[in-house]
Order: structure tokens, then C-alpha cells, then sequence
């Protein structure tokens, strides 16, 4: 991937995030979330960034479990 949170050094530092990015590839859209898509996108490039270029202490689970919160459907 070309984009900055997609870049090849983030993912090799950060492995747990591969299967987001993945999904993010086959969908063309992040998960599922049709009615909240672009607030789920801010949301997600803001943690993946502060995870990766700002030295975050927030593990990757965490934040995957506050976007499944937030936007998840049960």
C-alpha cells in the first residue's frame, strides 16, 4: 500500500494491523459501517497514526475494540 498508514515499515512494526489493512484493500471500504463510513475512517487513520508516527501507547487491540465499539454492529 502507498498510503502513509498502509506503509510497508508500519506494518512490519505494527503486524497486528495487517488484517485491518487487509480487509480495508478487499472491502475498498473500511468494514462495514455504510452509515457512519467516513466519521469510522477519521477515526481509524487517527488511531492507526498515533499508533504508528506518534509513538502511542495505545495497543493495536485497544483501539480495534473502541472503532467495534463505537461503530460496531452487534
Amino acid at each position: 500500500m502507498d498510503s502513509a498508514c498502509g506503509d510497508k515499515s508500519g506494518i512490519t512494526k505494527y503486524p497486528d494491523l495487517k488484517p485491518v489493512f487487509d480487509n480495508m484493500e478487499k472491502a475498498g471500504l473500511p468494514f462495514a459501517y455504510p452509515e457512519q463510513t467516513k466519521a469510522f475512517q477519521a477515526d481509524l487513520s487517527k488511531g492507526v497514526e498515533e499508533i504508528i508516527f506518534k509513538g502511542g501507547k495505545k495497543p493495536v487491540k485497544e483501539l480495534l475494540d473502541e472503532l467495534q465499539k463505537k461503530y460496531g454492529q452487534n
